[in-house]
């Protein structure tokens, strides 16, 4: 049953929906948008070259064009969240298609690989059946001004370390954006990884694997997987009773004693937060830390000086906070 048409220019080569937009992409080039009861919502809009990607995903649309440009609109607000970025960097031989983008927490993903065909479909009909195979995950860093890889399947490191082996959901307190996106990798690991590496090489890669994924999960602004894996790279660094490298990460997470502990001030370099995650205190994380440290009895000096000094700046903000006249002249 018809419930309306529409009138095109050209005839319609990608269609895109959801539960509020139409998008058509037309052999001319032109991109029309509509609202599902039909109504055209804006005038028709070209971008450079043909489209060759579409998505529409809660009022968000998303296109690619044949000259391997991306734009990204946020139709309610009615302006451009992503505009002509570069997708020559992210595609190659191997990763040759541009299976999904999405938008998480201000940040542009893009999941690359190929699309493959199958001899038919499971329905009888004898069709050709499609599948995607992702096998590389970019964000977008405006900050930066260029495509940062969170996850990929082949990553030599990250499948030779100890985590190679173990499904996801067995070692995660909490499946976040960083998980379901790593989840979404064909085959994650079948042709990269060593398959019996030597302890200083899996240890070593381990390592990797973890600042790899403390940087992913900051990126993403994922607060319990940045907890999580900073929790693991604790756990690896005092199994291996790493003291040096122990003291230089709980000195940095420590901070100045005269810093306080929740307020960033001015013209202090040292910020109580970590960077791009507004609800993660450092001296939080170091209190867990110091936990995890202390099932290692070689560690116990390191211990108990950096839990002192974490008394004694508790000590000190309290007193601050108990005189009402501090601070006053």
């Amino acid at each position: 049953e018809t419930q309306w048409e529409a009138y095109l220019p050209d005839a319609c080569t990608v269609l895109g929906c959801d539960a509020e937009i139409m998008a058509c992409a037309c052999n001319d080039g032109t991109l029309h948008l509509f609202s599902v009861q039909g109504l055209r919502l804006l005038l028709p809009m070209r971008i450079d070259g043909h489209i060759s990607f579409l998505r529409v995903h809660e009022g968000i649309v998303t296109a690619a064009s044949s000259h391997m440009r991306l734009f990204v609109w946020d139709i309610d607000k009615g302006a451009a969240l992503f505009h002509n970025l570069e997708l020559r960097p992210i595609l190659s031989e191997r990763d040759k298609d541009l299976v999904d983008v999405r938008v998480h927490a201000g940040r542009l993903l893009a999941l690359v690989g190929r699309r493959v065909t199958g001899a038919a479909s499971g329905g009888g009909s004898g069709a050709p059946a499609a599948a995607s195979v992702v096998s590389r995950v970019y964000a977008y860093d405006n900050a930066m001004m260029c495509w940062m890889l969170i996850a990929d399947s082949d990553c030599a490191v990250s499948n030779s370390s100890s985590f190679r082996s173990i499904p996801h959901m067995h070692y995660r307190t909490a499946a976040g954006p960083l998980d379901k996106l790593q989840m979404a990798l064909h085959n994650p690991g079948a042709n990269s990884f060593l398959q019996r590496p030597q302890r200083p090489i899996q240890i070593g890669a381990t390592l990797s694997h973890i600042e790899l994924q403390l940087c992913a999960a900051r990126l993403l602004q994922s607060a319990k997987e940045y907890e999580h894996w900073m929790d693991q790279l604790f756990t690896l660094l005092s199994n291996e009773s790493r003291l040096s490298q122990l003291r230089s990460l709980c000195t940095d997470l420590l901070g100045p004693f005269t810093r306080h502990s929740r307020r960033a001030e001015e013209g202090s370099e040292w910020l109580p937060k970590e960077r791009d995650l507004p609800d993660v205190y450092k001296r939080d994380l170091l209190r867990r830390g110091l936990k995890i440290m202390a099932a290692n009895r070689a560690l116990q000096r390191l211990v108990e000086e950096f839990d002192e000094q974490l008394k004694a700046i508790q000590e000190r903000e309290s007193s601050v906070f108990a005189d009402p006249y501090h601070g006053a002249f």
